[in-house]
């Protein structure tokens, strides 16, 4: 996966931890969902035995079309403890 990719899912992840409108959360979820999904894929393709789940685990967590509600600040903190373990 290129670097530059990583680079700009976790800065939308760390403005994302930001109170900002909506839209911007659902620019979030598309993006990062689709960024954890290629990550699964290329470590199923490297043959890789847990990072293909805990990404799959990650976008099913981001997934704009089945969302899993929580309180708006233990989203902020856990998209930014996200972007953080991302760097």
């Amino acid at each position: 996966m290129p670097v530059a990719v990583i680079y700009i899912a976790v800065a939308i992840l760390f403005i994302g931890a930001a109170p900002l409108p909506y839209g911007y959360h659902m620019l979030l979820r598309f993006v990062i969902t689709g960024v954890f999904a290629w990550a699964a894929l290329v470590s199923y393709n490297r043959k890789d035995q847990s990072l293909p789940w805990v990404f799959g685990l990650l976008a099913s967590l981001f997934n704009p079309i089945v969302k899993i509600h929580c309180q708006k600040s233990f989203g902020h903190l856990s998209t930014f403890v996200l972007g953080c373990s991302c760097c």
